[in-house]
């Protein structure tokens, strides 16, 4: 793959500085209540460790902390109690201050509405569902070279990634994701806006002094767009949902929060078919586990409608959702309860109000992970990854449901390392497309990988970017030529930077 800088190609690369915790600050370093939260490695901290860092006060590390820094989805603000050893490793990171440039996106800061719920919301907790645990088959597939018609980085000289990208009616992008170089916090919400070419054409930022994040971005019928995401700026918890809207040029209109006591996160946001949106994520407030599934229904000025939450007795969380034909909804995410030996794939239907109609379980004595749902053709089909099943370590993983739920196929695929799915979704051919990373092929540590598979989840061909550091895909959309629009970050810069790639729709 050939690019040049006018495609947008990143400059050479500088080498990636770590800092590294020796045995003989530790005193100093146990004085320190504010350090860095560790966001790079699901591993036990100790001298010597090479730490990748962001700023917030941390706490005890728990097993949901550890899961939730495991998945990208780090909760500084729910770690609020101090643990000395944590922050005396931790606090040894070095940071690179941030010199804002004259081009740093407009901030906006105003405190938004907390809204609570209308009432708590109701907990559906039934008999444990259906577990699925047949190993499927292994499928091996070499790359395949594909036509970039360009591909960007954005931000500064702190952390920025993207996290959702929708391509908007004008043919341009719409990306939403965080960043640390600019805004009012330590982390904000990010809004970039580009034209068909992924030149940008504006960036904002939303959110106060704490830590803000959007996770996922739709465009709303008047052309403007609605995010959701966290904030431990505003709202009522230690971390609350946190949902704002724009215009078509990112002025913001309204924003709110919802949650309760304890912490709340939103994954994910999509249009409902009568009006409004409804938003997937997860609660420690409310519900009957450690950590329940979490949805709630909103009207197009934010106001709640009804939400639900999902789950036993122990941790359980969506992270991506679809209307069904039915005018209800399918959620998927991951479980330790029901059973389940490591983290098992978790799918809840609902009705329109959410009411639970069934919950399903899959995966055998590994991690299995359930990270995307898409609908089509009177079923549904799950994407993520497992260490049940495949030839090594973590690979791909699809499942195939019918509208009830239950299993018509899954595949398992990859190479010798670590291979996951963020993101996918069905293509106008009938197969899918599949966003995520591995460290089985590429160039670097991590590498974007990008898959595309038939009908049945043979995979085609696949196709890894990025260089010898970190690159990891997020989400991705087939475009209205047939191609498809990837973001994500990348470390190849020194420092992490929105990452923005087009594939050409003649691809492979």
């Amino acid at each position: 793959m050939t690019t040049t800088e006018d495609e947008g190609s990143p400059p050479p690369r500088r080498r990636t500085t770590y800092s590294v915790v020796s045995r003989g600050n530790m005193a100093q370093l146990q004085r320190s209540i504010w350090s860095r939260t560790v966001i790079r490695q699901r591993s036990n901290l100790k001298a010597g460790n090479r730490v990748g860092i962001s700023e917030k006060p941390v706490g005890p590390i728990t097993r949901g902390t550890i899961d939730r820094c495991w998945m990208g989805m780090v909760n500084p603000a729910s770690i609020r109690r101090v643990a000395v050893l944590a922050v005396a490793l931790l606090a040894a990171c070095s940071s690179t201050s941030v010199q804002p440039t004259p081009t740093d996106p407009t901030t906006s800061s105003a405190a938004p509405l907390t809204l609570a719920p209308v009432s708590q919301p109701t907990t559906s907790v039934p008999p444990a569902p259906t577990t699925v645990t047949e190993p499927p088959s292994t499928v091996v597939v070499e790359p395949s070279a594909v036509d970039v018609v360009f591909e960007h980085t954005f931000g500064g000289e702190g952390r920025d990634r993207g996290v959702s990208v929708h391509q908007t009616d004008d043919g341009g992008y719409v990306v939403v994701g965080g960043t640390s170089s600019f805004g009012a916090g330590s982390t904000d919400a990010y809004l970039l806006r580009t034209d068909a070419a992924g030149d940008e054409l504006w960036a904002r930022t939303f959110g106060g002094i704490d830590v803000d994040n959007g996770w996922s971005v739709v465009q709303a019928a008047d052309g403007g767009f609605v995010v959701a995401g966290f904030t431990s700026s505003f709202g009522a918890g230690g971390v609350d949902v946190y949902l704002f809207r724009t215009n078509s040029v990112g002025t913001l209109l309204w924003e709110t929060t919802f949650g309760g006591a304890g912490d709340e996160h939103a994954w994910a946001i999509q249009p409902a078919a009568d009006g409004g949106y409804i938003i997937a994520g997860e609660t420690d407030s409310f519900g009957a586990g450690d950590l329940d599934a979490y949805l709630i229904r909103v009207d197009e000025d934010g106001n709640e409608l009804w939400s639900q939450t999902y789950g036993g007795d122990d941790v359980d969380r969506v992270f991506a959702i679809r209307q069904a034909d039915d005018g209800g909804y399918v959620a998927a995410g991951i479980t330790n309860g029901f059973d389940a030996v490591g983290r098992d794939a978790y799918v809840v239907k609902t009705d329109a109000s959410g009411g639970l109609e069934w919950e399903r379980t899959f995966g055998d004595r590994g991690d299995d992970v359930a990270h995307s749902i898409d609908t089509s053709d009177d079923g549904y089909t799950v994407m993520g990854y497992s260490s049940s099943f495949g030839a090594n370590s973590y690979d791909v993983y699809l499942i195939r449901l019918d509208e009830a739920g239950e299993s018509e196929w899954t595949q398992v695929f990859g190479g010798a390392k670590d291979d996951r799915i963020i993101t996918g979704t069905h293509t106008a051919d009938g197969g899918l497309a599949l966003i995520g990373y591995t460290t089985s092929f590429g160039a670097g540590n991590w590498d974007t990988y990008l898959v595309k598979t038939d009908s049945a989840g043979n995979p085609e061909w696949f196709e890894t970017f990025g260089g010898t550091s970190e690159d990891t895909g997020y989400t991705l959309q087939e475009t209205i030529d047939g191609g498809y629009i990837l973001t994500g970050y990348t470390d190849e810069l020194g420092s992490r930077d929105l990452y923005l790639i087009k594939v050409d729709p003649t691809t492979p």
